[in-house]
């Protein structure tokens, strides 16, 4: 459920920076571009932040002032775009940008999986948004991507975190960044209005 207490509803995206072999990583540029979609339409209030390819970054981030979280990842061998379903209770050994290691469970005694609610509902709408398909995924791989999928919904369960959806993109140009940034801008707004306890208008303000 996404509350706001009677006040603009306050969304974050997310991004991540260059890691490995990708030195331009296009999800940083989809999380700018949806975040000024969604900023600029009056319905909710939005921003975007960079974050570092890190183990530590991914599973202490938080956004308290947020009533949704929208992440955005980089998925190379992935074709399209797809949404998250799931994040898993793991951690395989990949080494982050800072030099750090990580395998096992993420979080000792923690749950094995944990559910999106959510994230069918954003899927159909950046799947109208874009007009073409986006394919659903329960498994956002074993690094940090996952991770951070883990960590959010994991406070998202406990109520000391907002709702959060997490987006893999494919290997994409600048244009197709900002193509699916907007889409993902739009498909948020879609969302605001559809999500159990939100405001309908929301969408007619849009």
């Amino acid at each position: 459920m996404i509350e706001s207490a009677g006040r603009t509803p306050r969304v974050v995206f997310t991004g991540f920076g260059p890691f490995g072999d990708v030195e331009w990583n296009p999800s940083g540029d989809v999380a700018r571009y949806a975040a000024a979609v969604v900023d600029a339409s009056g319905a909710a209030s939005s921003r975007a932040e960079l974050l570092s390819v890190e183990w530590g970054v991914a599973r202490s981030f938080r956004a308290p002032e947020a009533d949704l979280l929208i992440s955005v990842g980089v998925a190379a061998t992935r074709p399209c775009v797809t949404v998250e379903l799931r994040g898993l209770n793991r951690a395989e050994a990949g080494v982050d940008v800072a030099g750090v290691a990580c395998s096992g469970p993420l979080r000792e005694g923690g749950a094995p999986e944990l559910w999106a609610p959510l994230a069918p509902i954003l899927r159909e709408a950046l799947e109208a948004e874009l007009g073409e398909g986006v394919p659903p995924s329960s498994d956002a791989g074993g690094y940090i991507c996952n991770a951070l999928l883990y960590a959010c919904q994991a406070e998202a369960a406990a109520g000391t975190g907002p709702p959060m959806v997490f987006v893999h993109v494919p290997s994409l140009d600048a244009a197709g960044a900002a193509r699916v940034g907007r889409a993902l801008g739009a498909a948020t707004l879609r969302l605001l209005a559809a999500a159990p306890g939100a405001d309908p208008s929301l969408l007619a303000r849009a």
